[in-house]
């Protein structure tokens, strides 16, 4: 989970869900200012190695 901010199609005021085959990802803005909350899960090898996830503006 992680709170931020920023300037994206995806902090429209609207929630987004995306489900893939191992993880998935929700954007719940909060309200029209850029901030949003994102939640997610993640499965596989990559749990076992938290420390190294991150966010990354792609």
């Amino acid at each position: 989970m992680a709170d931020i901010e920023g300037d994206s199609p995806a902090l429209n005021g609207e929630l987004h869900i995306d489900l893939d085959e191992s993880d998935i990802l929700a954007v719940f803005a909060l309200g029209p200012s850029g901030a949003a909350r994102l939640v997610g899960t993640v499965r596989d090898e990559r749990a076992g190695r938290a420390d190294t996830l991150g966010w990354s503006r792609t």
